[in-house]
C-alpha cells in the first residue's frame, strides 16, 4: 500500500466525518425548534445562572443549574457547548462538570465580563456542539507526516520498513505465562520500532503491559501511554501506580477515575512548592477584578479610566500565573516516570515534547489511525495493545467508511502480515464461555487457565452458557419517542422473571458480581428504570469494555418480521458482550429474528449442543 496516499485518505476522511457532525448540528438546529431539540437531549433550556468563579489558574467558571424535567444525559465532562440567550447573544464553552443537576462550564476569561453581563439577564440554554477540535488536532499532525518523512513506526507496520527481528533479551518473571513474558521481550527489543500485542478477552493484557513498563522504567526509559477513553487510562495507570512508578496522569481531573486524583497533573501542580506564588496571585486578580466591576451610579471619564488600568492589571496577572503554570506543569512531566493520557488530552498539552522512549497504545483497535500516528511522534518506538476483534473505531459517515476510517491500526497490521504477539492464556472465563469466540474469532488459539476452566455459579440449574429463546411470544421490539431508539419491553419481562425466581434459577446475586446489558441506550434506559435497585450495573455494551462479572445477561432487543438485526451486526460488539461474563452468560433473544444472520445461527447451534438452550415459554403462567 502506498502510504502517502493512505495518508491523504484519512485526512480526507476526517475532513468528512468533522463535517458530518457540524451538518448535523446544523440541521437539528435549523429544522428543529428548541422543544424539539430539548426533546432530543441536545439543548438545556432555560438554565438558572447560579454565579462566576476562577479555578487555581485563572480559568473562569460559569455556574448553572439544570431543571429536574430536563434530561442532561448527553452533556458530559470534556463536552464543548454553546451557551445562548432569547437575545441571541451567545459564547463557547467546555463542560468542566456535569453532574447532580449542576453544570459547570469553563469559558474564555478574557470574554468573561461581557459573558457575565448577558447571561444574568433573560432566559440561557445551553446546546451541545460538535467535537471539532478532535478532528483539528488529528489534521494538523497528520499533514506534518506528510510534510515531512514518514516516521518509521508507519513504515514497519506497513511492512515497508527495516524487517523484523527476533528477540535477545533475558527477561523472566515467574508471574507471566509463556506467551506473556514472549510478548514483554519483544517490547524490550528496541531495535524493531513497532510492537503489537494481541490480547483477546481475558488474557492478561493489561499485566503484559504493565510488567513490560516496569521493565522499561528499570532500564532508564521514558514512557507515555495513550488510550482511545478516560476509563481505558484510568485502569492502566492504577495498575501502574500499584506497582509504586511515578506516574502523571494528563487530562480532565473531572474525567479521571477518583483512586488516581493525587496523580493528576493539576493535583500535582497544585501541590508543588512554586504554587503558592500562583495562590497570592490569584488573591491579587480577584481584589482586583471586583474593583474594576464594581456597580458605580455614576460612571465617568475619570472611572473609565481607572477601570480600563484595572483591567489592563488583572490580565497581566492572568499571564503571569499562565506563565508559572506551564513551567510547574514542565516540570513535573519532565519528572515522571511514566505519562498517560487520552491522545487528545496528551496533544492538547502543549508542553510534551518529542523525547519519550516509549509510546505506548492500549485499546489500540478502537482508536481510528489518525490517532495513533498522531502521538508516535512522540517517541522512538510505537507498542499497539488491544484486539481488533472487540469494539472497533466509532465512524459515522458512510463516506469516511468508504476511505476506511473505521479500519483500526491492528487491522491495517494485520492486512500486512506485521508479526503479532498473541496472549494465548485467557484467566476470565469458563471454557464454554470462552469456546465460542474462541473458534469464531481467535482459530481455536485460545485456552482457558485451569483457575477457571470449570467454574460456574454454586446451584445453578442450567451449562455455563445459556439462551432464552423468545420466538413465538410476539415479544416485539418497539421505536423510541420520535423514532430514536429501539427497546423490547418483553425481554425484560423474561429478565426480571429471571432474576427474581431464586428457586428455578439458583443465581445467588448477593454473592456474585452480575451486570445486564444490551446494544440498545434505550433498552437500557427502560431497565434501569425497571430495576431501581440494578440499576448501576446496567448499562450498553460499550461500557462494559474492559469490565468482567460473575454473571452476565445480555438483551438482544432485535425481535421482527423481516429479519433485520440493525447494528447487531457487529459482531465485534457481540464478542465483547459475550466475553464479559466469568461464569454465568444469559442471552435473552428472537431466534427467528437473529437466526438468519449466520453468526447468530453458529452462536444458537453452539449453545444447543454445549449450553441450555430455552424457550421464554417456560416463563408464562
Amino acid at each position: 500500500m502506498n502510504i502517502e496516499k493512505r495518508l491523504i485518505d484519512l485526512s480526507n476522511a476526517l475532513l468528512i466525518e468533522k463535517q458530518a457532525e457540524i451538518d448535523a448540528f446544523t440541521n437539528l438546529n435549523k429544522n428543529k425548534t428548541i422543544q424539539n431539540r430539548v426533546e432530543l437531549g441536545k439543548t438545556l433550556y432555560p438554565l438558572n445562572y447560579m454565579g462566576l468563579k476562577f479555578s487555581n489558574f485563572g480559568d473562569t467558571i460559569l455556574e448553572f443549574s439544570i431543571h429536574e424535567n430536563q434530561s442532561s444525559n448527553q452533556f458530559s465532562n470534556g463536552n464543548t457547548v454553546e451557551i445562548f440567550n432569547v437575545d441571541d447573544d451567545s459564547s463557547k464553552g467546555v463542560i468542566q462538570y456535569a453532574k447532580d443537576n449542576k453544570l459547570l462550564v469553563v469559558v474564555n476569561s478574557e470574554h468573561s465580563e461581557k459573558i457575565e453581563e448577558w447571561v444574568r439577564n433573560g432566559k440561557i440554554g445551553m446546546n451541545l456542539l460538535p467535537d471539532s477540535k478532535t478532528y483539528d488536532v488529528f489534521l494538523n499532525n497528520l499533514k506534518s507526516i506528510t510534510d515531512t518523512d514518514t516516521p518509521f513506526q508507519i513504515k514497519q507496520i506497513y511492512n515497508q520498513g527495516r524487517s523484523f527481528i527476533d528477540s535477545k533479551s533475558d527477561y523472566k518473571n515467574s508471574n507471566l505465562n509463556e506467551s506473556q513474558t514472549n510478548a514483554v521481550k519483544q517490547i524490550l527489543e528496541f531495535d524493531n520500532k513497532a510492537t503489537i500485542i494481541h490480547g483477546p478477552p481475558g488474557t492478561g493484557k493489561t499485566t503484559t503491559l504493565v510488567a513490560s513498563v516496569e521493565a522499561l522504567v528499570k532500564r532508564g526509559h521514558k514512557v507515555i501511554i495513550c488510550a482511545p477513553t478516560n476509563a481505558a487510562v484510568d485502569n492502566i495507570s492504577q495498575k501502574l501506580i500499584t506497582q509504586n512508578l511515578k506516574v502523571c496522569r494528563i487530562g480532565n481531573p473531572i474525567k479521571i477515575d477518583s483512586n488516581i486524583q493525587s496523580y493528576t497533573l493539576d493535583y500535582l501542580a497544585k501541590n508543588d512548592s512554586s504554587f503558592k506564588l500562583v495562590e497570592t496571585l490569584k488573591k491579587a486578580s480577584d481584589t482586583i477584578r471586583k474593583k474594576a466591576f464594581k456597580f458605580k451610579r455614576n460612571f465617568g471619564k475619570e472611572e473609565f479610566q481607572e477601570r480600563k488600568q484595572l483591567k489592563y492589571e488583572l490580565k497581566s496577572i492572568r499571564k503571569d500565573i499562565r506563565r508559572i503554570q506551564k513551567d510547574i506543569y514542565a516540570t513535573i512531566i519532565e519528572s515522571a516516570e511514566v505519562v498517560t493520557g487520552t491522545f487528545i488530552g496528551v496533544l492538547s498539552e502543549h508542553l510534551l515534547k518529542s523525547d519519550f522512549d516509549y509510546v505506548i497504545v492500549d485499546e489500540a483497535g478502537q482508536a481510528i489511525e489518525p490517532a495513533i500516528w498522531s502521538i508516535c511522534k512522540l517517541g522512538n518506538k510505537l507498542v499497539l495493545a488491544g484486539d481488533e476483534f472487540q469494539l472497533p473505531p466509532f465512524v459515522q459517515s458512510q463516506q469516511a467508511i468508504k476511505l476506511g476510517l473505521n479500519k483500526s491500526i491492528l487491522e491495517v497490521a494485520s492486512d500486512h502480515n506485521f508479526p503479532v504477539n498473541l496472549l494465548d492464556v485467557q484467566y476470565r472465563m469458563n471454557t464454554k464461555i470462552m469456546q465460542f469466540s474462541n473458534q469464531y474469532f481467535y482459530n481455536n488459539q485460545l485456552t482457558a487457565a485451569s483457575s477457571v476452566k470449570d467454574w460456574t455459579i454454586e446451584n445453578d440449574a442450567h451449562q455455563a452458557i445459556e439462551f432464552i429463546d423468545t420466538a413465538g411470544c410476539d415479544y416485539v421490539e418497539n421505536n423510541g419517542d420520535n423514532f430514536i431508539g429501539l427497546s423490547n419491553e418483553g425481554e425484560i419481562d423474561v429478565i426480571q422473571k429471571r432474576i427474581l425466581d431464586p428457586i428455578a434459577i439458583g443465581l445467588d446475586l448477593e454473592n456474585n458480581t452480575y451486570g445486564i446489558i444490551s446494544p440498545y441506550r434505550l433498552q437500557v434506559k427502560k431497565m434501569q428504570s425497571r430495576f431501581t435497585d440494578f440499576k448501576t450495573q446496567i448499562n450498553t455494551i460499550d461500557s462494559f469494555q474492559g469490565q468482567e462479572r460473575d454473571i452476565i445477561l445480555l438483551s438482544l432487543v432485535r425481535s421482527n418480521m423481516e429479519g433485520v438485526i440493525g447494528f447487531l451486526k457487529d459482531y465485534r460488539r457481540m464478542n465483547v458482550a459475550m466475553t464479559r461474563a466469568k461464569k454465568k452468560l444469559i442471552i435473552i433473544g428472537d431466534s427467528a429474528t437473529v437466526g438468519n444472520d449466520k453468526f447468530y445461527a453458529q452462536l444458537l447451534d453452539y449453545i444447543e449442543q454445549n449450553g441450555s438452550y430455552r424457550s421464554a415459554w417456560e416463563y408464562f403462567d
